[in-house]
């Protein structure tokens, strides 16, 4: 198992990273997509990237955010992530 995994279909990443000054990569949202085998960065996620079609935009706790892929989630955070 993972230490960033779901359980639910809800949307909810569960961390469980009992030692994160080791493997602080491991809470990186970009990680949870490689898990996943899904490609994810500040340019494409899946295979939707940024151009003519669209553009990817994540907010965290409300606010605009630009670390995608290199974000370290935290507890609670609510990220979403959109590409339009």
């Amino acid at each position: 198992m993972s230490p960033t995994h779901t359980h639910e279909s809800d949307g909810t990443i569960h961390l469980e990273n009992n030692r994160p000054w080791q493997k602080p990569e491991t809470l990186t949202l970009g990680y949870f997509f490689k898990v996943w085998g899904k490609n994810f960065n500040s340019s494409c996620i899946f295979e939707y990237c940024n151009g003519e079609n669209g553009t990817l935009k994540i907010t965290v706790n409300g606010k605009e955010n630009f670390e995608f892929d290199k974000y370290i989630m935290h507890d609670k955070d609510e990220i979403i992530i959109e590409y339009k």
